[in-house]
């Protein structure tokens, strides 16, 4: 790929996100099935995962971060006068990820007896979910490493191929479980810590064997990164790589207080929120996908001072969004009114409290996915202080003040209600705002120049 060549045209970006819109739901998908699988192993199993659940979106927050910078430095150096620099920037975004990725596995095993009495992790299954982490460490760092290379596909524009190792460790990952239940179902089962080991070893060898494939198939992409990496600016690397985790971490924060209110409305609504939890995130899946085709197409124009095609491109994200998750919306609801709700075997309650869901939240997807675009924006004007206040006054400002008084006011329909307006009045103004910055020639910043 040259300077000349856009990762693809305005035009195609709308086809494009399909692919990776179908490989992110397929994604989700199976791994939601994997989670339903583990039972069949263990009961147990699930609790064990379960307790190691926090940690686990602490550390995919760094794989996003590293996918992120990967793509928006890549496209800004493709698109600019650097082109030979990407292999290295890949290097230095996945080597600075793995480090910090690495430190925060170490912490949580120094803090594991802290921890423990945390989460109240019972005795009997405090061994196991240590074990477990150390297995889930290995493959966290193989998932950043693995990240670092799709970012680097998507700056390209090979979306094919970024769909398809995106899956690749879903698919394996699966298809080892339900080889582990195959084999217990034939002999006898093992006492819990060897299943445990057992998946875990699936999980990682899983990662490692779709990192292998993204090497070798990248590997002519990947030549001269010795010869560049004194190039490039490692600082410029850690504090877009900084910038992006922080903004990332905010909103599971978010959203451990709208389910723990939700959970306090009753147990209907607890019960309402399980399902939820598991739903929300096919239907924004379109934004993810989206955002992985619109991110590096605007960093690329923005690395040619294309402004005008920037805002183009800005735009047309606006207009997408818009458009599917208005389908997406028209299409659940219809789904669930003709058949989901009456397959279900749960109360008349749960229902009721799942379809005031579906007919509020699902409406303002396209504006939380267009605040998370808006701030990917900042990021590639070096605007990292900016992007990380505007996702701090979203969490704290807005969302947890507007669900918390809805849930005072009106209990379970209040914390939608204060959601969804939250969702709403954050992503307008950064809309408005992200926009004029691409109104003129960017002046340098004092971020970027000690980049």
């Amino acid at each position: 790929m040259t300077t000349q060549t856009a990762p693809m045209s305005l035009d195609r970006m709308f086809r494009s996100s399909l692919l990776p819109w179908g490989s992110i739901a397929s994604e989700i998908s199976l791994g939601l099935l994997l989670v339903g699988m583990l039972p069949f192993l263990d009961s147990r199993l699930l609790g064990v995962v379960g307790y190691t659940a926090a940690f686990q979106g602490f550390s995919f927050a760094f794989a996003l971060a590293t996918s992120e910078t990967t793509t928006i430095l890549v496209s800004r150096s493709l698109g600019g006068k650097t082109p030979s620099q990407a292999p290295a920037i890949v290097a230095t975004a996945a080597g600075l990820g793995a480090l910090a990725t690495l430190a925060f596995c170490l912490a949580v095993l120094l803090m594991w007896p802290q921890l423990v009495d945390i989460l109240s992790i019972p005795p009997a299954l405090q061994g196991v979910t240590l074990t477990l982490w150390i297995f889930l460490s290995a493959e966290v760092l193989l998932r950043v490493l693995l990240f670092a290379l799709l970012g680097y596909l998507r700056s390209l524009g090979h979306m094919r191929l970024y769909s398809a190792l995106n899956i690749a460790p879903a698919v394996l990952q699966l298809a080892g479980v339900l080889a582990l239940i195959a084999w217990y179902t034939a002999t006898e089962a093992p006492e819990l810590t060897s299943i445990v080991v057992h998946v875990g070893c699936v999980l990682a060898v899983a990662k490692a064997v779709a990192l292998l494939a993204a090497l070798i198939i990248m590997s002519s992409r990947l030549q001269g990164v010795r010869a560049e990496l004194r190039s490039v600016s490692v600082t410029q690397v850690f504090t877009t790589l900084r910038s992006i985790f922080i903004t990332s971490i905010f909103t599971p924060i978010v959203m451990f207080l709208f389910g723990f209110l939700i959970s306090a409305s009753g147990e209907n609504s607890a019960a309402a929120f399980a399902l939820i939890s598991r739903l929300q995130p096919l239907l924004f899946s379109y934004g993810l996908a989206l955002s992985s085709v619109a991110v590096p197409i605007l960093s690329w124009y923005f690395g040619r001072a294309e402004f005008q095609n920037m805002r183009r491109a800005f735009d047309k994200c606006l207009v997408y969004l818009v458009g599917v998750q208005l389908a997406v919306y028209v299409a659940a609801i219809a789904l669930a009114e003709a058949f989901i709700f009456a397959a279900m075997s749960v109360s008349d309650q749960v229902i009721s409290n799942l379809r005031i869901f579906l007919w509020i939240v699902p409406l303002t997807y396209a504006a939380m996915s267009m605040f998370s675009i808006s701030v990917r924006v900042f990021n590639i004007f070096e605007r990292h202080s900016a992007a990380m206040v505007f996702a701090m006054l979203r969490s704290f400002a807005v969302s947890i003040p507007f669900v918390s008084v809805g849930f005072f006011l009106a209990d379970y329909l209040g914390v939608l209600l204060g959601y969804t307006a939250a969702n709403m009045l954050s992503a307008i103004p950064l809309y408005v705002l992200a926009r004029n910055l691409m109104q003129t020639t960017p002046a340098p910043t004092r971020e970027a120049s000690h980049g």
